[in-house]
């Protein structure tokens, strides 16, 4: 370490020469001994000679290197590598005890504070870098941003009152580069900010003081660190007006309405029931952008914003304010309904997203008797998506949206959907009918399993389900015969299947509300489909065969179908297995067998012993194993069972492993 420290003359004049190689090599050797050997470094630490020890020795030289001439990435590239050692610096004094600790807090407290200000001069907005300096300048600020944080932490609100000192000076001497740099390092530490720490309220005062037409750069990085704030402000709300107040006053700013946006939001979210007071004056800061020709993400922050404060007011407050929110989007749709071209769609898929976020942000408490907002708002919903899906059928993205909308609908609404479900029941219908796309299974799936408490739906939702199997399996069908290259939508299959096994689950009576014919049907397509060469079919549709399994042995309806194809099924997946199918493809098909054999473990094992006695592929000995395994057992663990299975495939290729049961 002393020996290290005696290149610092070499440093030094490295830097008055302007070597940069030799800079470079002493740097790195430097960060990597004190990475390497801190605790060393803070064993030679001695209370009543502090500035003789090697640590204070190594701080200084760091601090040095640190702080060599030129600003980042321009004229200093290298000095981003000492992160790793002032990190590991900091995160050694913390883990000391706590008089140690303490000690070296005070001793080295001004050094990490002149640190940050490095920090804050070495990498301010001076000029425009092109591509690759542009990055370096970004890497450099979030690396040190992150460093600074910690920093931050560790000192607490002292370093923030002198942090404050220095952008005051910034200001008093009109030095708008410095202080934005200085804006933006506190905003890295602004995330991780104590509600009870006093040092932001001096960076708010700091930072509101300033008017509309400093820098860009100053601007953004205002309105981000007043972002990071969102949680400290939770708990410091007398703030909160005057914050609003800042960013209204720049959200008309072209360049900084995307930033403002997002940090209104942010704002919104932590502090939502805060802000309900204020309703009307982000109403205020909203509705002017959520009817002009500012970009969609833009609006959809600050209607989402809107929607959590909402949350928190009153119903009529609600009724009042909504509509300043949904009806631009429906006068949006108005208008690319005159004229459904491919653009006109995008702009339909953008406020279909809008709308979805709007849904699933607003979730007041309503009292006993008073409708929701939501429900009113879906009644509209209802009307526009049917003139959307005449127009916009093609449309993934408005299909998609429709359909995500929906699906938030019945998770905020809850039981209080149902007086709507005959018009989403037909309009989810026609939309699969029109379209034959995947989302729309989705939406029948959600209306399903949302209502399965709801006996009085059970035989409708029973004729709509199984309409959907007959086109599903028409489709497939269809699609399998014909001549050309075409393939089934693995979307399509994967979504239905998925919609068998979680209307299985929760809502069996639609599956059992039918004739054993049609049961049958339902069930042998499903195992054809584990046949298919996707994987996230066969996936799907073994995870709809397994849940008939396990229905069969509950219900007898289904063990009467189930019964049949239980031979062809083991026979079929055995077979797979030994013919070496994927590992993927063994876990979903002995996950089935798996069922099959806590069904009746005795059946199984016989029609397994029959199935390999049959089977060409595979030595003796290997089938011997398998059988061996399992025979006797009422009770093996899945994971054990699968891994019989996955050896079983193995030495059907040879290999000489012993079937070992955990």
């Amino acid at each position: 370490g002393s020996q290290i420290l005696q290149t610092r003359t070499v440093f030094d004049a490295a830097v008055r020469d302007w070597n940069t190689g030799m800079m470079t090599s002493l740097l790195h050797l430097v960060v990597d001994f004190g990475q390497q050997h801190m605790r060393f470094l803070t064993n030679t630490f001695s209370a009543s000679s502090p500035s003789s020890s090697l640590l204070d020795g190594f701080i200084q030289y760091m601090f040095a290197i640190t702080d060599i001439p030129g600003n980042v990435p321009t004229e200093d590239d290298v000095t981003i590598s000492t992160y790793g050692f002032w990190y590991k610096f900091v995160d050694f004094i913390t883990d000391l005890d706590e008089e140690t600790c303490q000690l070296l807090k005070g001793l080295y407290s001004g050094v990490l504070m002149d640190l940050v200000g490095v920090f804050c001069k070495k990498s301010q907005n001076l000029q425009a870098f092109d591509d690759d300096e542009q990055s370096d300048f970004n890497d450099y600020r979030s690396t040190m941003g992150d460093l600074s944080g910690y920093i931050f932490m560790f000192l607490k609100d002292d370093a923030l009152q002198q942090f404050a000192n220095m952008l005051d000076v910034a200001i008093k001497q009109r030095d708008e580069d410095m202080a934005e740099s200085i804006v933006f390092y506190f905003s890295q530490a602004a995330e991780t900010l104590e509600a009870f720490q006093n040092g932001p309220h001096v960076f708010i005062d700091l930072i509101c003081s300033f008017p509309t037409d400093v820098s860009f750069h100053l601007n953004q990085s205002c309105v981000t660190a007043l972002a990071n704030c969102a949680d400290w402000l939770r708990q410091n709300a007398d703030r909160l007006e005057e914050v609003i107040v800042f960013l209204s006053n720049r959200i008309e700013n072209v360049s900084l309405v995307d930033n403002v946006a997002g940090a209104l939001k942010t704002i919104c979210k932590s502090c939502d029931k805060l802000l309900s007071s204020q309703i009307d004056a982000l109403v205020g800061i909203a509705s002017p952008m959520l009817t002009s020709d500012v970009n969609y993400t833009v609006k959809r922050h600050l209607s989402e914003g809107l929607c959590w404060t909402l949350s928190h007011c009153s119903t009529a407050t609600i009724n009042t304010v909504l509509p300043s929110i949904s009806s631009p989007i429906f006068q949006e749709f108005a208008r690319c309904v005159s004229s459904p071209t491919e653009e006109a769609a995008d702009v339909v898929g953008n406020n279909l997203l809008i709308l979805s976020r709007v849904i699933c942000c607003l979730s007041p408490e309503v009292p006993n008797g008073v409708v929701h907002p939501v429900f009113t708002l879906a009644q509209e919903i209802i009307g526009h998506f049917e003139l959307l899906l005449v127009n916009f059928s093609w449309g993934e993205d408005v299909v998609n949206g429709m359909c995500t909308a929906l699906t938030n609908c019945f998770r905020t609404l809850k039981n209080d959907i149902i007086p709507l479900l005959p018009n989403i029941i037909g309009f989810a219908v026609n939309g699969f009918d029109t379209t034959e796309q995947a989302p729309f299974i989705n939406t029948i799936s959600d209306i399903m399993t949302f209502t399965h408490n709801d006996s009085s739906l059970a035989e409708q939702l029973c004729s709509v389900f199984y309409n959907l199997f007959s086109k599903v399996a028409a489709l497939t069908t269809s699609v399998q015969e014909s001549d050309n290259d075409e393939s089934v939508d693995p979307l399509l299959l994967s979504r239905f299947f998925h919609l068998i096994y979680r209307v299985g689950r929760s809502s069996h009576e639609v599956l059992l509300h039918q004739e054993s014919e049609t049961l049958q049907q339902l069930i042998s397509f499903t195992l054809q489909c584990t046949r298919f060469d996707d994987v996230t079919i066969v996936r799907e549709a073994t995870s709809a065969l397994g849940m008939f399994v396990e229905k069969s042995s509950h219900h007898e309806e289904v063990d009467v179908v189930v019964v049949e194809v239980l031979g062809e099924t083991m026979s079929m997946f055995v077979t797979a297995i030994a013919e070496g199918a994927s590992p993927k493809l063994v876990s979903f098909y002995s996950d089935v067998l798996y069922k099959v054999f806590q069904r009746d473990n005795t059946a199984f094992i016989t029609e397994l012993t029959r199935i390999l006695s049959e089977l060409p592929l595979g030595d003796d000995d290997a089938k011997s194993a398998l059988v061996d395994s399992i025979n006797g057992r009422s009770h093996i663990r899945k994971s054990s069972f699968q891994k019989m299975f996955s050896i079983f495939r193995a030495t059907c290729f040879g290999s000489k492993k012993a079937i070992v049961i955990d």
